[in-house]
């Protein structure tokens, strides 16, 4: 690879994992799920471009997460795994409505409890679509595959 290659392509590393530290990101709340409880709610009152969700103590299975806003509409925001300890932007297809509440059908996917903490990305800049950051880690595997 040419050196000319090498500088775009750290600039286009660098640039996407500082995306979405510009949002402002503020705490709603937190859901806990165990085996036999899947259905969690999370009523507050906020208005915002994203959620950055995180799962605690396991990863976690959501066969759905929907928002429910003011207007009384509600849309779908989210459905896959939330890996433990990962930061998950997802994008809310209403960004400028109040919403009222999270519904989440979820459940751990390897332990008998797991939480999901919620923060809403209030900034002009929030993310709007999923996003899930990449670890350093990842960055230093990605990079030596390709030298």
């Amino acid at each position: 690879m040419k050196s000319f290659d090498i500088v775009v392509l750290a600039a286009v590393l660098s640039s996407s994992a500082a995306w979405p530290a510009s949002a402002s990101w503020e705490r709603v709340g937190s859901v806990g799920f165990s085996m036999s409880d899947n259905h969690e709610s999370e009523y507050r009152n906020f208005t915002g471009g994203a959620l950055d969700l995180r799962a605690q103590n396991s990863d976690v299975t959501c066969q759905s997460v929907t928002a429910v806003y003011g207007n009384g509409s509600s849309r779908p925001v989210f459905s896959g795994t939330l890996p433990r300890g990962r930061d998950v932007a997802v994008g809310l297809p209403e960004p400028q409505s109040n919403v009222i509440r999270l519904d989440f059908n979820c459940h751990p996917a390897g332990s008998w409890g797991a939480r999901v903490n919620i923060a809403a990305g209030v900034g002009e800049h929030a993310p709007l679509q999923n996003h899930v950051p990449i670890q350093v880690q990842e960055w230093r595997q990605i990079l030596a595959r390709l030298f």
